[in-house]
């Protein structure tokens, strides 16, 4: 029943047995790889966050796509920048792409916090461990009498909601040995700071006096030794500190720059906890919806499992059981108005744990692969 055409008559001839051709999509598919690897996707034990997963993900994807000599290209935002190296299928991209997984994969959550007290102790033994000649003494002191001299400022958070100096903490903080042995460490490590990031002059009194500032230096210093620590949730206002859209405008300014690039219909993977920032979503889902008018495929995926229907409301008047209610609420309503915001634009939001990403991700490319024939016959 196949066409004479599509007989290969030199191989028939030689084996003495009709050989029919099969050919080949001729031009390569495109799938560019977007990673969240903002503060929200870094939270959680070491190798199993959800950027973690999302690598794996993405490192899987790419190797069998440039197998397959398709072009892969990746896209790394986070809150303060983002990364986007074109697509290409040679083995040198995808050991650049490979690098970049494995960098990017165990770092720590850095958030926007004054909470300083918390980060010390564990900084102090690092830079002990690590940097004994950068608190020798000699070196770097701290003289006993700079505290009643010079004593930090405490603020304490007023009625109206801006804080204001307090003289009576400040006064209690110089007579607390703990207090006073606090602050020592804290100028030491603020030295130490300042000579190994070479930040500029004046930065020692600033981070002495700002608490912001010291906080974000200590997460650097504890991110770039590996070293796990503990942050909290919510700022004194009850802002959720891992809610920060600054990686989603990120995300969404490099997938339009990369359907500006494209040509043939493309697939475009975005690889991230969306659910937690679904009230931010209106910029990324102007640049999917930009996408998918250019015939584009878009598929979202979540880490973990999907939130499971929280039911009716416990009538037992438990507050344990109450709080428990009101999360498994806010996840659930999250999960779906994330996965209703992407459907009305055509593009598909799965789970990781609920299959194999990977498995789903490649049967999607072979799905346009053999849309993409079809067209051509």
């Amino acid at each position: 029943g196949d066409p004479p055409r599509q007989i290969a008559w030199k191989i028939s001839a030689r084996r003495d047995t009709l050989i029919t051709r099969e050919y080949e999509s001729e031009v390569p598919l495109r799938c560019t790889l977007v990673i969240d690897s903002s503060a929200a996707s870094r939270r959680g034990a070491a190798w199993t966050t959800p950027l973690a997963r999302s690598a794996g993900v993405a490192a899987a994807v790419a190797r069998v796509a440039v197998a397959n000599r398709d072009l892969v290209g990746l896209i790394v935002a986070d809150e303060a920048s983002s990364d986007y190296p074109p697509p290409a299928r040679t083995a040198g991209h995808l050991v650049a792409l490979l690098d970049t997984l494995a960098r990017v994969e165990p770092a720590e959550p850095e958030v926007a916090t004054d909470e300083v007290n918390p980060l010390l102790p564990r900084a102090w033994a690092l830079a002990s461990d690590i940097y004994p000649d950068l608190l020798a003494a000699n070196v770097n002191r701290f003289p006993s009498w700079l505290p009643w001299l010079s004593p930090p400022p405490v603020y304490r958070q007023q009625p109206g909601g801006k804080p204001a100096w307090s003289w009576y903490a400040t006064l209690a903080q110089i007579n607390s040995p703990i207090a006073r042995r606090r602050v020592a460490r804290r100028k030491r490590l603020a030295a130490l700071m300042c000579a190994r990031y070479s930040l500029p002059n004046g930065s020692l009194g600033l981070l002495l006096d700002d608490d912001l500032a010291m906080a974000t230096w200590l997460q650097r210093f504890l991110a770039d030794h590996r070293v796990p620590y503990d942050l909290p949730e919510r700022d004194r206002q009850g802002h959720d500190l891992f809610a920060d859209p600054g990686s989603l405008h990120h995300q969404a300014r490099r997938l339009i720059h990369a359907v500006g690039r494209g040509r043939d219909n493309e697939l475009f993977v975005l690889l991230g906890d969306y659910s937690r920032r679904h009230e931010s979503l209106g910029e990324l889902l102007r640049a999917v919806r930009a996408a998918r008018a250019r015939h584009h495929q878009v598929l979202v995926v979540q880490p973990g499992a999907a939130p499971a229907d929280p039911g009716p409301r416990p009538t037992s008047g438990r507050s344990r059981e109450l709080l428990d209610y009101a999360a498994r609420s806010a996840a659930w309503r999250a999960w779906t108005d994330t996965r209703r915001a992407f459907g009305r634009l055509g593009a598909t939001t799965l789970a990781a744990d609920a299959g194999d990403p990977v498995r789903l991700i490649l049967r999607r490319l072979e799905q346009m692969r053999n849309l993409q024939a079809a067209g051509r016959t």
